[in-house]
């Protein structure tokens, strides 16, 4: 009878195995993608990657708690079943599986993943505690091509504030703008402007720097939908879900036109510049980040720094717009600088500057699509 009983309960045990087979490289980049949406969290659950297999489908989902991104990946499904395991165990173990395909095992409380000769294991957690994204109504969509859209998102990301106090200041401007679509970024000491040629109406969305992270990997057309102060992108079978902020954001038409157009203009290699300001952060220090800039007559231009028992001073050849003006000169960050100009794609750049108290202006030489203004440092 003992014997019967054993058989029985590993009958009811092989009964309950659930299974999924997938791809590797399908589940690679679906764990990738979803990993974006994991952070610093102090919520076990929040620490952890759901799967649920159905319908012929394997679903990798991660949440910070704001966030949600997931990936339904093709699957031969035995049963369905949800679990949730830690994420970055999950992350390391899938990057690491040797084969083509992998069996996912879902039996009790863990999970067994085998592929080619590896066999991981898996403790589980209960899928009841996973906090489900919300639901949004169907409604109006605004389809976007990926790569504009993460150019956009990219070229202006850098700007974005840390200061968690004013939260307009943290997320990136998505608006329509003479048949354009525009990408805007402003933390008070600088402005950056990206615009991508997407025949665009009525677009007006304000996406913080976390969801517009993400949704800058997307691939293909992204369909953007946004219900009170939630927005959804989703491209293909890649899905996000996260806050939009609903705070005033600052006038940016006015910021672009009143300082769009200045009267001198220097251009020159944008390798020359980038070394001339790294320099001049070492005198200055990092941290401050002061480093003055003032025209060099027919040499060029002059970026110089200094600090207590330090300085460095430096002409770099360039082309102006007109002659020396005395009132060409400022002072600005050179870190803001630094990560402005690494959004440029082009060797030559363009600075821009009417006076002391004016905004700076780079941009790539010729390109109206994308600029950067700082503001000056008294």
């Amino acid at each position: 009878m003992a014997k019967k009983g054993a058989v029985m309960e590993r009958e009811a045990e092989v009964s309950q195995l659930l299974s999924a087979t997938v791809g590797v490289p399908d589940l690679q980049a679906a764990v990738r993608f979803a990993s974006k949406a994991t952070g610093r969290v102090v919520v076990v659950i929040l620490g952890c990657a759901l799967l649920e297999a159905r319908n012929g489908s394997l679903r990798v989902m991660c949440c910070d708690g704001n966030i949600w991104a997931w990936q339904d990946i093709p699957a031969e499904v035995e049963g369905e079943w949800r679990a949730c395991v830690d994420a970055a165990v999950l992350s390391k173990i899938v990057a690491a599986l040797p084969g083509n395909g992998a069996v996912i095992e879902c039996s009790g409380d863990s999970l067994k993943i085998v592929s080619g000769g590896a066999e991981f294991t898996l403790g589980t957690r209960d899928a009841l505690d996973w906090p489900e994204p919300p639901e949004l109504p169907e409604s109006e969509r605004i389809v976007v091509p990926g790569e504009a859209l993460s150019k956009g998102i990219r070229a202006v990301l850098y700007a974005v504030a840390i200061d968690k106090h004013f939260p307009a200041y943290t997320g990136v401007m998505m608006e329509s703008d003479n048949g354009r679509l525009a990408f805007i970024a402003n933390d008070k000491q600088q402005t950056a402007f990206a615009y991508v040629d997407v025949p665009s109406e009525d677009v007006r969305l304000l996406l913080t720097a976390e969801v517009a992270e993400i949704i800058s990997t997307l691939d293909g057309e992204v369909a953007l939908e946004v219900e009170g102060q939630w927005v959804r992108a989703s491209a293909g079978t890649s899905y996000v879900v996260g806050n939009s902020i609903a705070d005033p954001y600052p006038n940016w038409r006015a910021i672009r036109d009143k300082h769009g157009v200045q009267a001198f203009s220097w251009t020159m290699p944008k390798a020359d510049l980038v070394g001339a300001l790294q320099r001049a952060l070492i005198a200055s220090g990092v941290d401050f980040g002061r480093v003055d800039f003032e025209d060099a007559a027919e040499k060029g231009i002059r970026v110089k720094a200094q600090a207590s028992f330090r300085s460095a001073d430096e002409v770099i050849p360039a082309t102006k717009s007109l002659e020396a003006d005395p009132e060409a000169r400022t002072s600005f960050n050179g870190n803001k600088a630094l990560a402005a100009l690494k959004t440029i794609d082009s060797d030559q750049v363009e600075m821009h500057l009417s006076g002391p108290t004016s905004a700076i202006l780079f941009r790539g030489t010729g390109d109206e699509s994308h600029f950067c203004m700082l503001s000056p440092v008294h």
